[in-house]
């Protein structure tokens, strides 16, 4: 039908298993990269001879990494080389660390070697202490998100593993300290001195017009597409698994989660009326009026081997997304499984995927564990200041969505989507029928002339899916 860039190996049995990607492509942070497209445009860059992009898991991270080899008589500079490919790819794209080589390693047969590639050093340049206060804040949150134990002024933050993802984290923690950072200014200025002279005090930022966080507002286009697509909408969520210390006490925990909803708006959104043609009233609830402890149940886990919390852990992962219920406010659900005074617990989180993301979990599983160990010491929690209410941010994309040059890309994607697509069933799909719950298996046999294409008895091409490296090695 397609090609989709999948190795398959079409067995006997009429399985097809799949062995791998004919074209080198990855999934990075969500996004799907080409790495030979990278390398090409690093191709472009008249200091460079030879250029190789891979992913290299460091200290828990997945990075892309560039390997170059110069031209003749001429070094390439790191930073000349990341400006060159952010000029024509997304940030995305641009490669976390730049290794600097001779050449590149081939293996026998004339490939990429990719076991002889060394692994990047991401290390500090010729360090310089930070001369304000500001400068001395700075480098310790750049320490603190990338795990470098000493920062310089003049580092820059991607030269150390930064990627756009911890530019996220990063600004989230500047919030946190007082400090008004944006991700495009930690791509624009990188070292700790060039953002430190960008970043302002957040009582120094004060908002043109006063955020109100609570009440209505509209749906974003997420919550839109919902709606429109019609059935329902309650179990639409994400979840994660916590470790949480043996003896936590649930008056600690549900003061913690009780923080937490009262912190972020969006865990107190609230669907009040949704009209036929897919309007949405929706609101934001005011702080307390959310109760952590109706949100959060306990299970006694103590008496079970670890197949059995396996178990009640999985029968639980299934049940708490039924409760969840926008039009009831109910956007968490938390269930603890204590395992008693000396072994560890488990915290499953399900929150409706309105109020949460990916990126998300970045910001609230450190509040959740900050609350905690606040109220474990007996302190009050302190979830640092607050950024642009969910509420505001609903009505800046609904403002920009009536912008003149919105109005003006509006033909433009019209046009995308009248453009026709490749039909994966006869006929139409029927919303009531063509649900998950229906879903089963079908088999079908191989006709003749297939069985003789796989033996390459119809003039096709059949095409291994093992190198010439490996085909060699199978022969001796």
């Amino acid at each position: 039908m397609y090609r989709s860039g999948d190795l398959a190996r079409w067995r006997a049995d009429g399985v097809l298993e799949f062995v791998g990607r004919a074209d080198e492509q990855v999934k990075l942070r969500g996004f799907r990269i080409e790495p030979g497209e990278i390398a090409a445009v690093l191709m472009r860059h008249p200091s460079v001879a030879q250029a190789a992009v891979i992913v290299r898991e460091e200290h828990g991270h997945r990075r892309l990494v560039a390997y170059v080899a110069g031209q003749a008589n001429q070094a390439p500079d790191a930073a000349a080389l990341r400006a060159h490919v952010g000029a024509s790819l997304p940030d995305y794209m641009v490669p976390a660390a730049f290794v600097m080589l001779e050449r590149l390693p081939l293996t026998a047969s004339g490939k990429l070697d990719r076991r002889a590639l060394p692994a990047p050093e991401l290390t500090a340049a010729a360090w310089r202490a930070p001369r304000t206060a500001r400068e001395a804040q700075l480098c310790g949150l750049f320490g603190e998100v990338l795990g470098v134990e000493r920062v310089g002024i003049d580092d820059s933050f991607f030269a150390l593993g930064g990627d756009s993802i911890l530019s996220i984290l990063l600004v989230s923690r500047a919030r946190q300290a007082g400090l008004l950072l944006t991700p495009r200014a930690v791509f624009e200025h990188q070292t700790v001195a060039a953002l430190a002279a960008a970043a302002t005090l957040i009582e120094e930022a004060a908002a043109s017009e006063p955020d109100v966080a609570i009440g209505g507002m509209p749906a974003t286009p997420i919550m839109r597409m919902f709606a429109e697509l019609g059935g329902p909408i309650e179990g639409f969520h994400q979840a994660m698994v916590l470790q949480v210390p043996a003896g936590l006490r649930e008056a600690d925990l549900a003061g913690a989660l009780q923080a937490v909803l009262d912190h972020h708006d969006g865990l107190r959104l609230r669907l009040v009326g949704a009209s036929p043609e897919s309007e949405l009233a929706l609101e934001i609830a005011p702080c307390g009026t959310v109760d952590a402890r109706a949100c959060l149940r306990r299970i006694d886990v103590s008496g079970l081997d670890e197949a059995g919390r396996r178990g009640v852990l999985g029968a639980q992962a299934r049940a708490a997304p039924q409760r969840l219920s926008p039009r009831a406010g109910v956007m968490l659900q938390a269930v603890w499984l204590d395992a008693g005074g000396s072994a560890a617990g488990r915290l499953l989180l399900c929150i409706h995927h309105w109020a949460v993301d990916g990126v998300s979990w970045r910001i609230l599983v450190p509040d959740v564990a900050a609350a905690w160990a606040a109220l474990a010491g007996g302190a009050v929690p302190a979830l640092g200041q607050r950024s642009t209410s969910m509420r505001r941010w609903a009505h800046w994309l609904a403002a920009e969505a009536r912008e003149a040059r919105r109005l003006g890309e509006l033909s433009f994607w019209r046009g995308m989507l009248s453009a026709p697509s490749v039909a994966l069933v006869e006929g139409c799909l029927d919303r009531a029928r063509d649900v998950a719950g229906r879903a089963g298996q079908a088999r079908r046999g191989r006709a003749p002339d297939v069985r003789a294409a796989r033996s390459g008895r119809c003039g096709l091409p059949v095409r291994p899916a093992c190198d010439a490296g490996s085909r060699a090695r199978k022969r001796r």
